[in-house]
């Protein structure tokens, strides 16, 4: 197979996951930010399993108490998911709830009415719906610290 077959690729995120759940959360977004450039040059940055590492490292960085930085690259990658993927699909889906799960991480909220209407419930999963990408960038972006704290 070699070192560039998406088999390798994909045993190397199975251990990088196991690894992570075995209680080393750093070693498992190492291992997983050394797969990333890979799958890039290899399978390219559009390919459904680089999606997947990207939000892997999205969510291995917030369980290594970086919520912020999670937030992040979450709502880096939603963008693309919806693109190549559709807003419906089940990958996009739960990214958004990614954010959602990210943002209260953070110990802060959405506030005033636009932000209000950002997080809304679907089948008992918090996503963000009501507002764009672009409006929750606008919200969140860079000032995650002028938002309000979570009541």
């Amino acid at each position: 197979m070699g070192k560039d077959h998406p088999l390798t690729f994909g045993t190397r995120s199975n251990i990088a996951s196991g690894t992570g759940r075995t209680g080393d959360a750093q070693e498992a977004l190492r291992l997983l930010r050394e797969l990333l450039p890979d799958e890039e040059r290899v399978m390219g940055k559009d390919h459904r399993l680089t999606l997947i590492t990207r939000g892997n490292i999205a969510n291995w960085t917030g369980k290594t108490g970086d919520a912020r930085e999670a937030l992040r690259f979450s709502l880096k990658l939603l963008p693309d998911l919806k693109r190549i993927l559709g807003k419906d699909h089940p990958d996009t889906l739960t990214t958004r709830g990614d954010i959602a799960h990210w943002t209260g991480h953070t110990g802060r909220a959405l506030s005033g009415a636009r932000g209000r209407k950002a997080f809304v419930r679907l089948g008992g999963v918090t996503i963000v719906d009501a507002l764009t990408l672009g409006e929750v960038m606008a919200i969140v972006g860079e000032k995650l610290d002028e938002l309000a704290p979570i009541p």
